[in-house]
């Protein structure tokens, strides 16, 4: 006889009510929404007390303005010697006036040194209705030395992607330009052609959180070198990174970078125009085409020199009285 088997008792599960799933839903919906109404608001007093500090610099602390046909531009002008320097930032300088005033500083015993804030740069308007193209911005910078009487001719004096736009300047302008200095300037290869930087970076100024990144964490912000640069310039830096990070001038003239360098790419330095430039090691060691690039610039000029620094991309950084005195003594020189 087979011996049924019999099912094991179960033990005793409580059962949940058929509501406590949709109830636990409900909850955890209540505090999703709780939490992002607190960050809404957080935002929004981070974003309204942002924009009020932003406007409380709203007057600019040096420089003149020079009124364009496309806005305002802002301009330092040191020194009163007929030898002229002209200079050129880098791409989204927060302020080329106390970026560069260690090298002005250092130019300006024996020269008139002239510096132009691009529009989105320093004191100058943050956007134009002019496109970022490089031949608008020459057509801007010839505006504004002539708005500003500036002897001719002068040496520009290139930092990184200036260099592009002094490329352009001197086969536009060939008669007013004396020499071209390059401080690690960029040249014409596809390495230089990346930007593209987008609209959505506007936020971190705009929300806030690049204020309060600055007040944690300055150095985040400003690397301008304590041993070169007063605590007052690199507080004016911040202020000014918090003015002008990722403006609509700055964004739009990142995104044409690479029609800008396309578009210097058949052009040379005329023949006789003497150029310097100064090559930073670092940028050697990351791109194998950096140095030939330069040389290759130099090639066929009658009065030319190459000078590699070892250090990063902002050799004026701390190479000031260096650059200074390589510039005095080349423009002297015999070709």
């Amino acid at each position: 006889m087979t011996t049924p088997q019999l099912s094991r008792p179960q033990a005793n599960v409580p059962v949940a009510p058929p509501g406590a799933p949709r109830t636990l839903a409900r909850r955890t919906g209540r505090w999703i929404a709780r939490i992002a109404l607190v960050l809404a608001a957080l935002l929004t007093v981070s974003a309204g007390a942002n924009a009020i500090l932003t406007a409380y610099d709203a007057d600019a602390p040096y420089g003149r303005l020079i009124t364009l046909p496309h806005g305002r531009v802002n301009t330092a002008v040191t020194g009163a010697c007929e030898d002229t320097f002209v200079i050129m930032p880098g791409y989204g300088s927060a302020s080329p006036v106390l970026e560069f005033a260690p090298l002005v500083n250092d130019l300006d015993d024996n020269a008139t040194v002239v510096v132009v804030e691009p529009f989105g740069y320093g004191w100058s308007d943050r956007q134009t209705s002019a496109d970022r193209t490089v031949a608008n911005i020459s057509t801007e910078l010839h505006q504004t030395l002539t708005a500003l009487n500036v002897h001719q001719p002068y040496t520009l004096v290139a930092h990184s992607i200036g260099a592009i736009y002094a490329l352009d300047y001197v086969n536009r302008f060939p008669n007013e330009v004396r020499a071209v200095v390059s401080i690690d300037g960029s040249v014409p290869i596809d390495a230089v052609a990346e930007g593209g930087a987008s609209r959505w970076l506007r936020l971190w100024s705009t929300s806030g959180a690049l204020r309060w990144i600055s007040k944690f964490a300055p150095d985040l912000v400003v690397q301008a070198p304590r041993d070169t640069y007063s605590e007052d310039a690199r507080q004016q830096m911040r202020e000014l990174v918090l003015r002008n990070d990722s403006t609509a001038a700055v964004v739009e003239e990142s995104t044409r970078m690479a029609q800008n360098v396309e578009a210097v790419k058949g052009l040379t330095f005329p023949a006789t125009l003497p150029v310097l430039t100064f090559v930073a090691q670092d940028n050697m060691d990351v791109l194998a085409e950096w140095y030939p690039a330069h040389q290759k610039q130099l090639d066929g000029l009658a009065h030319s020199k190459l000078i590699v620094i070892d250090d990063s991309h902002y050799l004026h950084y701390r190479h000031s009285p260096e650059i200074a005195d390589a510039v005095r003594t080349f423009l002297t020189a015999p070709a």
